[in-house]
């Protein structure tokens, strides 16, 4: 799992990265932590590549979390 934007950036639009090693029909789930603006940008990007983006949040509580009854 990528943990932010510029580590995202890299992995999809850097140079060999995902958005253009994928066939169109391709989907790409993100789970990371990132600004809905990239979350947008990516869904554009990808429409145009003729490829699918779902963006998926992790709103499981943590183990940390449920340990300490802060969930």
């Amino acid at each position: 799992m990528l943990s932010d934007d510029a580590a995202v950036e890299g992995v999809v639009f850097g140079e060999d990265g995902a958005l253009h090693a994928l066939r169109r029909g391709a989907i790409h789930i993100s789970m990371g932590t990132i600004s809905v603006a990239l979350s947008d940008r990516l869904a554009e990007a990808h429409d145009k590549a003729g490829q699918g983006y779902v963006a998926v949040s992790d709103l499981a509580p943590s183990p940390r979390s449920l340990n300490n009854g802060s969930h």
